[in-house]
């Protein structure tokens, strides 16, 4: 058998670690994606319904997630991906009142600042509790949260009669962004 025949085994194996390893540089290139732990905002929408029906609540906050992404030693620029993992609402006032008493039906928008509004969750039965979750909508919301800022709005269906409410609603996203 010849030399070179005998070392076609060794050859290959080097081949195929050499072609692994450049999966490796990709990989360090920056091909890869990291989830982030999760990150919580949370609104506050007050307003005055003394006739009831339908009332829209726009938060009188714009968020910016530069500082949490930071914290998590990443930044904007980075973000390829985010999604809502979940999203409550929680009823301040008026005090005793559970959800399915006050309103028949909730939905829940997301928007950039100077953007449009995007539905990204909607409660079709309130619970008769006093904080509930919403039915998530399957959306990418990258473009919004890495926006200057973003706001939402809080539209109430059937809103009972009353004088003030205030609710908050809790949103926990999951952020994805570019690996090392």
């Amino acid at each position: 058998m010849s030399r070179a025949f005998r070392s076609l085994p060794v050859g290959v194996l080097l081949l195929a670690f050499l072609l692994a390893g450049c999966d490796a540089v990709d990989d360090l290139a920056g091909n890869n994606t990291l989830t982030l732990p999760p990150i919580s905002v949370t609104f506050r929408f007050a307003g005055n319904a003394p006739g009831g029906g339908d009332l829209t609540f726009v938060s009188s906050v714009q968020e910016d997630l530069a500082d949490e992404l930071r914290a998590n030693g990443s930044q904007k620029g980075e973000v390829v991906g985010a999604t809502l993992r979940s999203a409550t609402v929680t009823r301040i006032q008026p005090v005793g009142q559970n959800l399915s008493a006050l309103m028949n039906s909730a939905e829940l928008w997301l928007a950039p600042s100077g953007g449009s509004l995007v539905s990204v969750g909607t409660m079709p039965s309130p619970p008769a509790d006093d904080e509930g979750s919403f039915s998530l909508a399957d959306r990418d919301l990258a473009s919004i949260i890495t926006a200057p800022q973003f706001g939402a709005e809080l539209a109430l269906r059937g809103l009972a009669p009353g004088t003030t409410y205030v609710f908050e609603v809790t949103l926990d996203l999951r952020v994805v962004v570019e690996g090392i």
